[in-house]
């Protein structure tokens, strides 16, 4: 597998932190601190994290530059069927959730 180094920048970075560690198995390797204390942020959430009906855990974000990222881990696999099937109904307005 590769290995990708993500830097991303938060409103609370110990409560992010907390949260990506325990949600994708991250590990902080780096975080820049101001003269006040105040950690760097910026980021906004584009897309919510959710699990999506292909199988992949998946969210995305816009960093301070305008660049929309798209995070996914693979958790299920799905049969091609169930995949048409339900990008069918949302595609079509009827669905639920």
């Amino acid at each position: 597998m590769t290995q990708i180094a993500i830097h991303l920048v938060v409103a609370d970075p110990d409560v992010a932190a907390t949260w990506y560690a325990d949600a994708l198995g991250a590990r902080e390797t780096n975080r820049v601190t101001l003269p006040d204390a105040r950690t760097l942020t910026g980021a906004t959430v584009f897309e919510q994290i959710h699990d999506a009906f292909w199988g992949d855990r998946t969210g995305q974000f816009l960093d301070p530059y305008g660049h929309r990222w798209a995070l996914d881990e693979h958790v299920r696999d799905v049969p091609r069927d169930e995949i048409e099937a339900r990008a069918a109904e949302l595609f079509s307005g009827s669905a639920t959730a």
